[in-house]
């Protein structure tokens, strides 16, 4: 088995909409969507992992009242990414791209039109449309 590495994403909820960035033009699979979020530090919780990606990549403050809605393992050629996804309704700032990412709200309820998703985005699309969270 290919190295595990701990992940943490964060499903941003506003108006039926959820949050999807684009990957970073230096980082493995560019250009695919995916919810933001990064891996887990060392002596990190998922919490902390959590408000420190979502500061550094989005600019915002996590309020800690946030969800665990799932975690996902999947296998990549190089490696298993064990993602813990993580639902938040509550937070401080605008949402703004801090790594030339491109930022896009869709609305779970509809098709993703976005191309190409990251393998762990459409699985919890689609998880996100069969519970229809509010």
């Amino acid at each position: 088995m290919a190295e595990i590495i701990n992940v943490v994403v964060g499903v941003l909820v506003k108006n039926d909409k959820v949050l999807l960035t684009s990957r970073p033009k230096d980082k493995a699979y560019s250009g695919n969507w995916e919810f933001p979020g990064g891996k887990q530090e060392a002596n990190e919780s998922v919490m902390q992992a959590l408000i420190r990606e979502l500061k550094e990549e989005i600019n915002i403050i996590v309020v800690e009242n946030c969800k665990k809605l799932v975690t996902i393992i999947h296998e990549y050629p190089t490696a298993t990414v064990k993602l813990d996804v993580m639902l938040i309704k509550n937070w401080f700032n605008e949402v703004s791209a801090q790594e030339g990412q491109e930022i896009y709200w869709q609305d779970f309820k509809l098709p993703c039109k976005l191309f190409p998703l990251l393998p762990t985005t459409e699985k919890i699309l689609n998880l996100l449309t069969h519970l229809w969270v509010k």
